[in-house]
């Protein structure tokens, strides 16, 4: 799992680079679920506002999220519980 988190923040830090602001709200968003101040579907919505122009990012999400319970389909909506 952590080999697929990793990968995953090197495919947005290759859009977007570290320093920019848009990679310093996606690794806050980040921050806030793994510290529990966000749930799940919270942060699934942030990040796919965050990264709206940029569909293979929002949908590199399914690869973490528990299928029998969330899920971003090609159009960007969320099916949420």
């Amino acid at each position: 799992m952590f080999c697929r988190i990793l990968g995953y923040f090197q495919r947005v830090s290759r859009a977007y680079p570290v320093e920019s602001e848009r990679f310093g709200r996606f690794a806050d968003i980040a921050d806030d679920w793994q510290e529990e101040r966000i749930d799940l579907s919270e942060m699934m919505k942030r990040f796919t506002n965050l990264f709206r122009d940029e569909p293979e990012i929002v949908l590199g999400l399914n690869e973490f999220l528990p299928p029998e319970r969330y899920h971003i389909n090609s159009d960007l909506s969320l099916e949420l519980p």
